[in-house]
């Protein structure tokens, strides 16, 4: 059964496959039967949590219309929770909570405000029969946005019209509204909610957002109107939904805005993971449906019989070719490969050459003055002619003259400059710390990469370059006295350590070159053609090629106000072990858009865009498509600057099987307060966060089309928080897997059409739910699914 599990992580979630084996604990007893002729229906009633709200129930008669007198009458308790009496023959009902005497709700933004009048919340069933225990059904907007659903559909509340409603909210949503307890986002029982439980708190307190904002075309603090515009009807046609657009980004905006409101969110989800779920399941208007309701044993059949074959076409793809991987670890890491020439380093490089270049053209004319930046740094003479170069208002580097072409000596006037070297800004290297408590002792490593510019001839250059690490060591002096002058630690390098390989430097005049066109405001375009410095893996400092080979052309355009756009076009190619391991083309459409300050640099904020044409290849996988990199930021120690946003759409393919297509965004959260030079901690981290969305093809089974997103900090190597959808055109899955210290790993999976079971590590034994109702039970270790029915079936899910 295991197998299973990690078919639904990395189906669901192209990538769910980062949960181990094991999962743990017993599985739920369904409730027992009373014998009664009554059914309980009972749950929570919420948008805030309503307080002696009105509770009605009503039959659902066969002309799909609610009958106009309740079959049973109640008032919800101070916690929101209702519980009513049916006759067990009735069906199909509507649950109807209401204002009432001294009615009043919890909400959000507003605190305990009285229960509007006009405000009415629903949540429609449809049983083929009565459960032998309680039924229970919660009730919110997001009920009462499938009770309209349907209500609008021809025909009315029929059995479809219901199933297909609730079909699409669970789809749109990610769980299940009417089997998912309200909490209130700022109690205290959300901290401890479970996490479609966390999800829906912001979604409904994203309501009081919207009221309160007014976002939706409302009157300010008008709730009831509010709540209309986001319950409004979906439109249902034969095989999908379509929703109103306040549910689209107006709701997105409002959750976002909530969870960075800590009156407000106290769930204990962060800005970024609401962005990486919410924004990533709401955001759809549109999801597939079916018009043919599936019911009880049927749709848990349904499920199960989709998992197992989607699992056994991965292993016969995997046996077969090889190494085809779909795990979203394998994908990212392919992407990452694949993408890793155009970092922002590639934009460094494109600042500090043309910087370079014009520094030693403008020193040799006699009209370059020493940067006082520069020279302000430990061990450089205030007279060394130099320059530093700046991008988003933070030094990348910068560049020296020197009278000999190795780096050694100093030029002291125009006429004894031979070469000019430049280097990148030294960057920490993670997790290299040491600290020692008894003498206080500090270490940690950095990275530079420099590249030595040599004229030859006529707007030409030839140049050697490298990759270097250095430790630099910090030791106190202990024990001063409060009287004596304080004494600075003492602070050692090591000597540097060459990253990667570059052949023979006597051949380097021949093989690595660069020329540049110039006009009178400044050099308007270069190439580069030969080695470059190896990439490196920061969280350790090894060398993850032996080196990168260039051919690329820059052009430089001034758009304006200091405005300048670069084009890019050329291929990188990638050496380890003396063999290509990657290789990506830019297409003649690529660039970046810079605002400078009329010296070269880029500006606080300045690197407006980056669009890149690439294909890439990097072990077994190809991509090819629009690359798209924001929002870089530094790191705490200022000697890390990388881009928090990158976004690929376009096609991956694995062992020439084009595996997908669509996109893939990659972001990072919190990484202006990391600190490299720290041990990576609780305190001392950041989050990465991946979103996929498109279509896989899986070899012998139909096109799926996924969601994912997934949530890792820096100190664990696993996924903390993954939520997925994939549909196979049989059946929409729907799986989120938690993992926290406290409770370890909890798996949630459930189908569109409510079948749902849920997993911890260690456990055994899962129920099989729907509407309320027992239908099944999976044994884990066996991998066999055993069906409550009249004959008592089972199957294999291997």
């Amino acid at each position: 059964m295991h197998k299973q599990i990690k078919t639904v992580l990395s189906l669901s979630a192209l990538s769910m496959a980062l949960l181990a084996a094991g999962c743990g604990g017993g599985g739920s007893d369904s409730p027992t039967s009373s014998g009664s002729s009554n059914l309980t229906v009972q749950g929570t009633a919420a948008k805030g949590i309503i307080k002696k709200g009105t509770v009605k129930v009503f039959e659902i008669g066969a002309d799909g219309k609610p009958g106009a007198s309740p079959v049973a009458t109640g008032t919800t308790a101070d916690d929101g929770t209702y519980s009513v009496a049916i006759p067990k023959s009735v069906l199909n009902f509507i649950v109807e909570v209401s204002t009432g005497p001294g009615a009043t709700m919890m909400d959000e933004i507003k605190g305990e405000i009285a229960v509007p009048d006009g405000l009415k919340l629903r949540n429609v069933v449809a049983l083929t029969q009565a459960p032998d225990g309680p039924y229970t059904g919660h009730v919110s907007p997001l009920t009462e946005l499938a009770v309209k659903t349907a209500e609008n559909a021809a025909g009315g509340l029929s059995t479809a019209n219901i199933a297909q409603a609730k079909q699409a909210i669970r789809t749109k949503f990610g769980f299940d509204p009417e089997n998912t307890k309200p909490v209130n986002s700022n109690s205290s029982d959300a901290a401890h909610a479970r996490e479609d439980e966390k999800t829906q708190s912001l979604i409904l307190a994203a309501v009081s957002q919207m009221s309160a904002s007014g976002s939706t075309g409302c009157q300010l603090d008008d709730l009831v109107c509010t709540i209309n515009k986001v319950t409004a009807p979906a439109t249902m046609s034969a095989d999908k939904t379509t929703f109103n657009e306040v549910l689209g980004s107006t709701l997105v905006a409002a959750a976002e805005t909530v969870a960075s409101k800590p009156e407000v969110n106290n769930t204990g989800k962060k800005l970024e993971e609401v962005r990486n779920t919410i924004s990533l399941t709401v955001a759809q208007q549109e999801v597939s449906t079916s018009k043919t309701p599936v019911s009880g044993v049927d749709a848990a059949k349904q499920l199960f019989t989709s998992l197992r074959n989607t699992s056994q076409a991965l292993q016969a793809a995997g046996a077969a070719g090889g190494a085809l991987d779909l795990s979203a670890t394998a994908i990212k890491r392919d992407f990452d490969q694949a993408v890793a020439p155009v970092d922002f380093e590639l934009l460094d490089w494109m600042s500090l050459i043309p910087a370079g270049i014009e520094f030693f053209e403008n020193y040799k004319a006699g009209i370059a003055t020493v940067d006082p930046m520069m020279t302000a740094m430990p061990g450089v003479s205030p007279l060394t002619p130099s320059r530093m170069v700046y991008r988003g208002g933070y030094p990348i580097g910068g560049c020296t003259v020197f009278s000999d072409q190795d780096g050694k000596s100093v030029a002291t006037s125009k006429d004894t400059a031979a070469s000019i070297g430049c280097s990148l800004w030294d960057r920490s290297v993670y997790n290299s710390s040491t600290y020692d408590t008894a003498t206080g002792v500090y270490s940690y490593m950095t990275v530079s990469k420099g590249i030595m510019l040599i004229p030859n001839g006529t707007n030409a250059y030839w140049y050697k370059t490298r990759a270097k690490s250095m430790t630099t060591t910090v030791t106190p002096v202990l024990n001063q006295s409060p009287q004596a002058p304080y004494q600075p630690p003492q602070i050692t390098q090591s000597a540097p350590v060459t990253i990667g390989t570059y052949g023979d430097p006597a051949t380097a005049s021949t093989t690595n070159t660069i020329t540049y066109t110039k006009s009178e405001s400044g050099i308007t375009g270069f190439t580069v053609k030969g080695m470059m410095p190896a990439r490196v893996d920061y969280f350790n400092g090894s060398a993850l090629t032996d080196h990168e080979v260039w051919n690329m052309a820059f052009t430089r355009t001034n758009e304006g106000s200091n405005v300048f756009k670069y084009a890019l076009t050329g291929d990188f190619t990638s050496k380890k072990g003396g063999k290509i391991v990657g290789h990506m083309a830019l297409g003649s459409s690529s660039f970046a858009r810079v605002q400078e300050d009329g010296k070269g640099n880029s500006v606080d904020n300045g690197l407006k865009a980056v669009s890149l044409q690439v294909s890439s290849e990097a072990g077994s996988s190809k991509i090819e498509g629009s690359l798209t990199v924001s929002d870089g930021k530094v790191d705490k120690s200022l000697s890390n600057y990388r881009p928090t946003n990158v976004s690929f759409t376009g096609t991956l393919s694995n062992n020439l099987i084009q595996l997908f297509s669509g996109t893939l965004s990659l972001g990072t959260a919190g990484y202006e307060n990391f600190d490299p030079r720290q041990q990576v901690s609780a305190d001392n981290q950041y989050k990465g966060t991946l979103k996929i969305i498109g279509k896989v093809n899986v070899p012998g089974r139909p096109t799926l089309s996924i969601l994912v997103s997934a949530t890792r900090s820096i100190a664990s190597d696993v996924a903390e928080d993954i939520h997925a959808q994939y549909n196979d055109g049989t059946a929409v899955v729907i799986a989120s897997m938690v993992r926290t210290a406290a409770a370890g790993e909890l798996l949630d999976v459930s189908s569109a059409n409510g079948v749902s079971f849920k997993v911890a590590r260690g456990q055994k034994i899962a129920d099989v739910m729907k509407d309320s109702a027992k239908v099944g039970t999976i044994d884990l270790d066996k991998g066999i699914v055993y069906y409550i029915d009249n004959s008592n079936t089972f199957e294999s899910l291997k």
